[in-house]
């Protein structure tokens, strides 16, 4: 995303720096992100209802129920496979 960014006229040691108007790349706050609804595809306002005795999201316009996503699998940073990895580099 881009942001604009107003910079003054300025002096270097090299000689003078240009001002104007520049583009620069800025992240965006969580704030200004919206879950998209799979029914309307549009953004929508998400929230929470008990469904079945489980906690679930639900799009707020559409009252449809989202399927709870499967948790990401988590890496293993044991200290065996970090000791195994380093021997092996130093063998080549």
């Amino acid at each position: 995303n881009l942001a604009t960014k107003h910079v003054k006229v300025g002096q270097t040691q090299r000689g003078t720096k240009t001002g104007g108007i520049e583009q620069l790349e800025a992240p965006i706050h969580i704030s200004n992100v919206a879950l998209v609804d799979p029914d309307t595809k549009a953004p929508a306002r998400v929230g929470t209802a008990i469904v079945d005795g489980e906690k679930q999201r639900v799009y707020k316009k559409s009252r449809y129920t989202a399927k709870p996503e499967k948790p990401a699998a988590k890496k293993s940073t044991s200290k065996k496979s970090d000791e195994a990895a380093e021997a092996a580099v130093e063998e080549n």
